[in-house]
């Protein structure tokens, strides 16, 4: 996994050698950050990275795409004549480092820091790749979300057409007048990703526990009408959460859930979390949604957990960060007596 997204490596080196100029390719996660692509030419193109990354774009997501590359004339081979990737040669940061350049202006600075703050890094120089500082399209979301509390408003995509500071800064819309397109909930099918076609494939005896779950403890006590108000605002809000499977496709559901989305249980004991932990699990369903279970467990001292299931298919790593800070601003809002 690169930065909580499964990363399929073989689909990677398969893409890049459908291409013409590729006749061999690697790629790697040499440092759990970023992705590496290893290319042994087999023709001259003084554009070849661009070529390669736009041919990957066109049938993978972006954080497929490596950030770094590097052009072989061979493949390093161990002496029983596979491939040794040990051998392969290590990246050299002086040689892909860029200047750093600070931001020359108040939308420039404020930018940066979002940036920053999204991205977990010390500072963001006006110049630098969003893309190659780490994000991806999960975290655009998330750095549109941060930056229009900030007052600055731009969309994702604005943000895949300018991935500096610099340029994004030049058109995005400053203060609360500025223009806001709301998108609306997606409704009907889309075809599957290529991760999801994967899944599909394994053809699982119990597809439903393919998911990932959070055990929450929370420092104050929980109103659980409050709780239910904020997971239906979430579940409306992310279309993905929404998403049904049946007969190789996917499509979106209505904005209600067929079944409540949050379970109470009053448990003593280990072996009951586990159990309810296990049925809340299989309870996901995939043909009829919903894909998102929330339990909030009442403890014999008093205390509380709060268990969130969410299957694997439209939950990762990285959107995580995502739903929890928007699952945290809606649950504020729906206790303070406003709408989410």
């Amino acid at each position: 996994k690169l930065r909580g997204l499964r990363i399929e490596l073989g689909e990677i080196e398969a893409r890049l050698l459908e291409h013409d100029l590729v006749r061999e390719a690697v790629v790697t996660v040499p440092d759990g950050k970023q992705l590496v692509g290893y290319v042994v030419l087999a023709g001259e193109a003084a554009d070849w990275q661009v070529q390669l990354a736009e041919h990957l774009r066109r049938g993978l997501p972006d954080y497929m795409v490596p950030n770094q590359w590097l052009v072989l004339d061979g493949l390093p081979l161990s002496p029983n004549g596979k491939l040794d990737r040990k051998a392969l040669p290590a990246v050299d940061a002086a040689l892909v480092q860029k200047v750093y350049e600070a931001p020359a202006n108040a939308r420039e600075h404020r930018l940066a820091a979002v940036w920053a703050d999204v991205l977990r890094l010390e500072r963001v120089g006006v110049n630098d790749n969003f893309f190659e500082l780490g994000g991806d399209s999960i975290v655009s979301i998330q750095v549109v979300g941060r930056a229009r509390q900030q007052g600055l408003h731009f969309t994702p995509k604005e943000l895949f057409q300018h991935q500096t500071v610099r340029g994004l800064a030049a058109v995005l819309r400053e203060g609360e007048g500025a223009v806001k397109a709301e998108q609306g909930p997606q409704v009907g099918g889309m075809p599957l990703l290529p991760f999801q076609q994967w899944f599909f494939a394994q053809r699982m005896s119990e597809p439903q526990h393919w998911n990932q779950s959070l055990l929450l403890r929370s420092t104050e006590t929980l109103d659980a009408a409050a709780l239910e108000q904020a997971l239906l605002a979430l579940y409306a809000q992310h279309d993905a959460l929404r998403l049904r499977f049946a007969d190789g496709s996917a499509e979106h559901g209505p904005l209600q859930p067929a079944q409540p989305l949050l379970w109470r249980a009053a448990l003593r004991s280990a072996e009951e979390i586990e159990a309810t932990c296990e049925e809340a699990q299989r309870s996901l369903d995939l043909a009829q949604g919903p894909l998102l279970r929330a339990v909030l467990i009442e403890l014999a001292d008093g205390g509380q957990r709060l268990l969130l299931v969410i299957h694997h298919l439209v939950v990762d790593g990285v959107s995580w960060r995502v739903l929890l800070e928007d699952l945290h601003d809606a649950y504020r809002q729906a206790l303070a007596g406003s709408t989410p």
